[in-house]
């Protein structure tokens, strides 16, 4: 299975939108709803997300750093 790399800068632009565009929803803003692959791609930013902050938690100083690396 090939390792797909992730342009951090671009990831980045795309989960301020969406996260930008979840509140603007949330406060009634007139915003249409997710399509498909908005939504996967929040889900999965989020998820992501979670699991390298499991990873970290008990972790300290260098040690955080590596994993942070590796994830």
């Amino acid at each position: 299975m090939e390792e797909k790399r992730i342009d951090f800068a671009q990831e980045c632009k795309q989960k301020v939108k969406g996260i930008l565009k979840l509140i603007w929803i949330l406060e009634g803003s007139p915003e249409p709803p997710f399509n498909s692959e908005e939504y996967m791609m929040l889900y999965t930013c989020i998820i992501v997300a979670m699991l390298a902050l499991r990873a970290i938690r008990n972790k300290h100083d260098e040690y955080m750093l590596k994993e942070l690396a590796q994830r």
